[in-house]
């Protein structure tokens, strides 16, 4: 992860066109635009960006002490036991729907660790972690070919992971490379930005230097061929949050200080990558929900509020192997400020956990009372659309609930719900280390 230099200009910039600037001809504005944002490195003020639709807390939480050296925080916070309460709970009023076609998640993953000789890393994540339970949480009504098929996308992430990972030291010029390439081969593997004529040019696209980026074309050939325009650029919209989230996190890392609390929630959106998934779920459901109901404010609530119920949940369970290996920029730990009391962190991780949960219920009722009453007694074309919104919905909660029931259970977090008390809390002293990738 990376972080950005607190400078108001610059997330002005970045604000504005995650709010939902137009696309038209936005491939080569966001290619300048990579090159335009950047920190200085010198400002060590709070960098705030109040957005309730960013971050998403009425509580705010600005630097008010001095800022500490990243080493003197882990001495202040490396010891001290927390207490994760039982959230499952939150999930008890929701079908809890598992995909029965998750094997072929592990037939995807064993050819693509062959296909493309990932690094041993790579492979003991895609192999060890528990993927195809997650994936098949992701995408619970998929059927075994989609669910297949999407396992490429989600193994791909993966491998990009990987290649970000390896750009952690990299200078910031040379990780908005990176970014820069992934978003041409998605541009041209979506047919989006002219691209569609230009591929069928003589010679065809580019070559990336980046193996990472040139691993996404086969699935672009499939969405493609089962997306509509719209679908495809939904997509892309969410991958541009995503770059532009990387990059910020990525210039955290360059100033040595614990990012600002609002200025980490406005990257983490993007860099949780959570969002993709959820702009696959019309690909999963084989499904076309009408474009007006899919800018809706009911709906950009569900979508808002599924993603930061996912990304939340992930800094709350990563956060025991992040810290033992050093790594700060975790909302539990900046939301400890100013005195870094881990438990007033967590404990803040956990309300805004069930935020984002209340405005994810929230929003599926409201559609529901704006859209499935009407389209159900429509029938025909109408019915199907409310069966499609009614997958969509479920999808949400799956994902949701899913993802939190694997946090648990992965070795990728230590397998925490091993640790489980008899009320369902969890507890562990930061600093313990994990034998685990």
């Amino acid at each position: 992860m990376s972080r950005l230099a607190p400078r108001l200009a610059t997330t002005a910039i970045l604000a504005r066109r995650v709010a939902g600037q137009a696309h038209a001809g936005g491939f080569q504005r966001h290619l300048s635009s990579l090159a335009a944002v950047r920190g200085t490195g010198a400002a060590r003020g709070p960098l705030f960006v109040r957005s309730p639709a960013i971050c998403g807390s009425s509580r705010s939480l600005a630097t008010v002490a001095a800022d500490l050296p990243r080493a003197e925080v882990l001495s202040i916070v490396k010891g001290q036991t927390l207490r994760i309460p039982n959230y499952e709970r939150l999930f008890d009023d929701w079908p809890q729907l598992v995909n029965p076609h998750k094997s072929s998640v592990t037939e995807v993953v064993n050819e693509i660790v062959q296909k493309y000789a990932v690094s041993p890393k790579v492979s003991h994540r895609l192999k060890n972690n528990g993927l195809d339970v997650l994936v098949a949480t992701w995408f619970p009504l998929a059927s075994r070919e989609r669910l297949a098929e999407l396992s490429q996308f989600v193994c791909w992430m993966f491998i990009v992971d990987d290649e970000i990972d390896a750009l952690a030291k990299a200078s910031v010029e040379d990780f908005k490379h990176l970014w820069s390439e992934v978003l041409r081969v998605i541009s041209e593997s979506c047919g989006l930005h002219g691209n569609e004529a230009a591929g069928a040019g003589a010679g065809g696209f580019r070559k990336s230097d980046f193996q990472a980026a040139e691993t996404f074309r086969p699935f672009g050939e499939l969405l493609m061929q089962r997306y509509s325009v719209e679908q495809r650029q939904r997509f892309w919209d969410e991958l541009e949050k995503t770059a532009q989230g990387y990059i910020q996190l990525h210039e955290f890392t360059k100033l040595d200080r614990i990012p600002d609390y609002d200025a980490y929630c406005f990257g983490r959106y993007g860099s949780s990558c959570m969002a993709q998934n959820l702009s696959m779920f019309e690909y999963a459901n084989e499904s076309n929900i009408p474009q007006h109901i899919m800018e809706s404010p009911e709906l950009q609530t569900l979508w808002r509020a599924t993603t930061d119920s996912l990304w939340i949940n992930n800094d709350i369970f990563s956060f025991r192997k992040e810290i033992a290996d050093d790594f700060t920029d975790n909302l539990l730990l900046i939301a400890s400020k100013p005195d870094y009391n881990l438990q007033t962190g967590l404990d803040h991780c956990v309300e805004r956990m069930e935020s984002a949960v209340a405005k994810l219920n929230d929003a599926v009722e409201a559609l529901e009372q704006r859209y499935m009453g009407e389209l159900s007694a429509d029938g025909g074309a109408d019915g199907r659309v409310a069966q499609d919104l009614e997958k969509f919905i479920a999808c949400c909660r799956a994902i949701s609930a899913g993802t939190f029931k694997w946090s648990l259970a992965t070795p990728r977090y230590g397998t925490l719900g091993q640790l489980k008390a008899a009320d369902g809390s969890i507890s562990f002293k930061a600093g313990e280390k994990q034998a685990v990738i």
